[in-house]
């Protein structure tokens, strides 16, 4: 039997009371369909403009999950809201099929990104 550390049970009860804050202030849709909606007119020349198209119309708006834009491998944190985007499955699969374009939208932070310490979990990275 896999028996979850103390600690590791503690930030999973955290995530989901952030994920039961989100549904009750309305803001439980998918949010890497509404990214989808707002790429910038540069990127949309872009090679990748048909990816983002095929995206956004694959989007089913209700999520089914929470998408990491930091993986945890790379000691992203389960309970920054920064990190964290509730995500459907047809959006959430394109981002780990397509992690070049998902970065150039920011759905993936990478080192070196602005963004890189904001969603972690603030240990020496």
């Amino acid at each position: 039997m896999n028996r979850q550390s103390p600690k590791k049970a503690a930030e999973q009860a955290q995530r989901r009371e952030l994920i039961e804050a989100l549904q009750r202030a309305g803001l439980w849709e998918c949010q890497i369909g509404q990214v989808f909606a707002r790429i910038p007119t540069d990127l949309m020349q872009h090679e990748w403009r048909h990816k983002f198209a095929a995206a956004a119309a694959a989007c089913m708006g209700e999520p089914t999950g929470i998408h990491e834009r930091r993986k945890r491998s790379a000691v992203g944190s389960l309970t920054t809201l920064a990190n964290l985007m509730p995500a459907c499955t047809p959006c959430n699969q394109w981002v780990e099929a397509e992690p070049e374009a998902a970065h150039a939208v920011g759905l993936v932070v990478r080192p070196g990104d602005h963004e890189w310490f904001l969603c972690g979990k603030g240990r020496n990275e």
